[in-house]
């Protein structure tokens, strides 16, 4: 039976859930480089699962291009399959391969994947947005950007913290509440239901995933289908990270099992 989320919930009936300590410690990143165009590429991708999870398995040698296999399972889940030497030291390292855990996003020629072996964590999601694209739009586009994915919670304490989204860190504020609204849906296996068509059978709606605090204590509400996804899942955690290296925003989003 799935795991029902714990904590109690808040006046708009969404639930918080909480974060379990030293989650990031079980994370491995690596990123690949493009281009620069833009274009998606499976290469970069390929190469970056690898590094990720090669740096959770110490002593690992640079494996052959086929011993992990990039896959996409239903509503377009990441999933790496480990064959051959990095099957093997993943099993030396005390993981069992199943456990693989791989989440990817692509900003302008980046390619970055996140990836874990820990058995608690049921589902990994990362993303990258782009800070010169939200740095164009002065406080009226960004207002309307944030009330258009922003839960109801998450959007008051944005238009209250940015001065009606004329700070100057309102943009970050906007990437880093997109980048981890994204990072959740892909933790929760369902991508985002973005409207006119986008989204696939399992995506859950940009509303149902509240973040406040994105640079801070960073809490993360879920409600109606993301909360579905969760118990799905058979998780009761929900915790998340953002970064801002002042060009990129990154956000990674684990769900997690707490028994």
């Amino acid at each position: 039976m799935a795991a029902m989320v714990t904590t109690e919930a808040d006046q708009n009936g969404a639930w918080r859930v909480p974060s379990p300590p030293g989650w990031r410690e079980a994370l491995g990143f690596a990123h690949a480089l493009g281009a620069g165009t833009g274009a998606r590429s499976p290469n970069l991708t390929l190469a970056a699962a690898v590094q990720a999870v090669c740096g959770l398995l110490p002593g690992a040698q640079m494996p052959e291009p086929d011993e992990l296999a990039w896959t996409r399972e239903v509503g377009g889940r990441p999933s790496g399959i480990l064959y051959g030497s990095l099957r093997a030291s993943s099993i030396a390292a005390g993981y069992d391969p199943a456990w693989l855990q791989v989440s990817n996003t692509h900003e302008r020629g980046i390619e970055m994947v996140a990836a874990t072996f820990d058995c608690k964590v049921a589902g990994i999601g990362i993303d990258l947005v782009q800070l010169s694209r939200m740095r164009r739009h002065g406080p009226p586009q960004l207002l309307q950007m944030a009330r258009r994915f922003m839960s109801a919670d998450a959007y008051e304490e944005f238009t209250v913290g940015s001065a009606g989204g004329s700070s100057s860190d309102a943009p970050e504020r906007v990437a880093a509440g997109f980048a981890l609204m994204e990072a959740t849906s892909k933790a929760l296996g369902a991508g985002l239901r973005m409207g006119l068509g986008v989204g696939g059978p399992l995506s859950v709606r940009m509303q149902s995933i509240g973040v406040t605090d994105p640079f801070g204590a960073c809490s993360i509400a879920v409600l109606g289908d993301a909360r579905d996804r969760l118990e799905l899942l058979g998780c009761d955690q929900l915790t998340g990270a953002c970064s801002n290296d002042g060009e990129l925003v990154c956000a990674c989003v684990a769900a997690c099992r707490s028994g």
